[in-house]
C-alpha cells in the first residue's frame, strides 16, 4: 500500500532511488507506465516479479508519475519481503491457546470452526506499546500464507506496508487496517452517502471520465474512528462489465487526501484490469444491483459538510493521533512484524490488530464485531 509524497517526510526522488537499488535483488524485471489505461489520466505504474510466490504484479498510483512509480516498486518489495522464508521471522507450531487473544478475534473465515485444537503455525511478533513478544497466526504474517499453515484466514496483504522508516511504514499499515475494517462493516451497515458539490479537481476528473464514456462518482462512509473515508467508483454506464466496474478506497487524516486516495485507487484498478495484470475476482452480488446501490442519489452530503480530521505535527505526533482514533473503536494492542534489517534503506512491516475486521465476498472472514452486527441485523 502506497500513498502520496506530501504525506511522507522523505523526498520522493530519494525514495525512488532507494527502491530502484533494491529492485534487482527482489526479482523485479520491469516497471511500466500504464497511465493511458486508467480512464482518468491519473498516473498508474505496474511492476513484475516473475518468480514471486504470490502475485507476480504490483501497482502504484498517485497524482504524479514519480509517486506511481515509487508505489509500484515498493509494493513489489513489500510482497517480496513478506514471502514465507524470506525474512528471519521466527516460527513454531503451537495451538490457539498460545495466542495472546482468542482465535476468533483475528476474524477467521466463516466456513471454518475456530473452536478446534488443530495445530497452528505461529510467527513471532511484537506488541508495539509494551515491546513484549507474542505468537500470532503465521497466516496473518506472511504473504502468501505458508502452505503448511491451517487455513483459518486465507492469504492477504492487509496491514502490509513499507516506508523509509519503520514508523512511516507502520503509519500507513494501520491506516489500511482501519480502512478495511470500515469497509467490512459497511457490508452490513450500508451507511454510505453520495458526495455532491465536490472539489473542482474532482469535477474535472468527472468531466474527463464522461469524455471517455465513463461515470465517476464518490461516496463517503461515516465511521467510528472519525477519519474521513471515501469510495470512488468508475464504470461504463451503457456497457457495464464486472471487471470494469471499478472501486477505490481512501481513508486518510484530511478529507481531501482521503478523496484523492480513493480516486487514484479507482484509476489504478481500471488500468490493472485493462492491462491484464490483475485477474477478475468473482463478485458476491449481481452487478446491476451493485451499480444501483452506488448511484442512488439519497442519502447525500456535500463535500463541504463532511467532517474533516487533519492531523498536526510530525510523523510521531500523527502516529499518536492515529492510535487515538483506533482506541475509540477497539481496546487491543497493535502487533508488528518487521521484515527488513535495521540497515535496509527501506523498511517493510505487517501490523495486526485483534478485533479489526477484514471481510470480502471472496474471503468471507468475520470477527466478533461483524458477527454482532449481522446478528443484530437478523442476517
Amino acid at each position: 500500500m502506497r500513498d502520496f509524497a506530501d504525506l511522507r517526510p522523505t523526498a520522493p526522488d530519494i525514495t525512488l532511488a532507494r527502491a530502484k537499488a533494491l529492485a534487482a535483488r527482489a526479482g523485479l524485471v520491469s516497471v511500466r507506465d500504464i497511465t493511458a489505461l486508467s480512464g482518468l489520466g491519473l498516473p498508474v505504474f505496474a511492476s513484475e516479479r516473475p518468480e514471486a510466490l504470490g502475485d507476480h504484479f504490483a501497482f502504484g498510483k498517485g497524482l504524479r508519475a514519480i509517486d506511481a512509480e515509487i508505489g509500484a516498486l515498493m509494493e513489489a518489495l513489500e510482497f517480496h519481503w513478506a514471502e514465507p522464508g524470506r525474512a528471519p521471522i521466527e516460527t513454531r507450531w503451537g495451538k490457539a491457546s498460545d495466542l495472546p487473544h482468542p482465535l476468533a478475534e483475528f476474524a477467521a473465515r466463516t466456513d471454518v470452526d475456530v473452536r478446534g485444537s488443530e495445530k497452528l503455525l505461529l510467527a513471532r511478533a511484537q506488541n508495539i506499546e509494551t515491546g513484549a513478544e507474542a505468537w500470532l497466526p503465521a497466516e496473518l504474517v506472511f504473504f502468501p500464507a505458508p502452505e503448511t499453515a491451517a487455513t483459518f484466514f486465507g492469504s492477504s496483504s492487509n496491514g502490509l506496508a513499507s516506508g523509509n522508516t519503520v514508523l512511516e511504514a507502520s503509519f500507513f499499515a494501520l491506516l489500511e487496517l482501519m480502512e478495511r475494517d470500515i469497509w467490512s462493516l459497511e457490508f452490513v451497515r450500508d451507511s454510505s452517502l453520495l458526495v455532491t458539490a465536490l472539489p473542482l479537481e474532482f469535477e474535472a476528473l468527472q468531466a474527463r471520465a464522461i469524455k471517455s464514456g465513463l461515470r465517476l462518482l464518490a461516496r463517503t462512509v461515516p465511521n467510528d474512528y472519525g477519519i474521513p473515508f471515501f469510495t470512488a467508483f468508475l464504470f461504463d454506464p451503457e456497457r457495464p462489465q464486472t471487471h470494469l466496474f471499478n472501486g477505490g478506497w481512501g481513508c486518510r487524516p484530511g478529507k481531501i487526501a482521503a478523496l484523492r486516495q480513493a480516486v487514484c485507487e479507482v484509476a489504478q484498478s481500471r488500468a490493472a484490469y485493462l492491462d491484464g495484470a490483475r485477474r477478475c475476482e468473482e463478485r458476491g452480488h449481481d452487478l446491476d444491483a451493485q451499480i444501483e446501490a452506488v448511484v442512488r442519489p439519497e442519502p447525500a452530503v456535500t463535500f463541504a459538510a463532511i467532517a474533516d480530521l487533519p492531523f498536526t505535527g510530525g510523523l510521531e505526533e500523527q502516529w499518536t493521533q492515529l492510535r487515538a482514533c483506533l482506541n475509540r473503536v477497539v481496546a487491543r494492542p497493535i502487533y508488528r512484524v518487521v521484515y527488513t534489517d535495521e540497515d535496509c534503506p527501506l523498511q517493510a512491516v505487517r501490523l495486526i490488530v485483534p478485533l479489526l475486521e477484514h471481510f470480502t465476498p471472496q474471503t468471507m472472514r468475520a470477527g466478533p464485531r461483524l458477527i454482532a452486527l449481522l446478528e443484530a441485523d437478523g442476517a
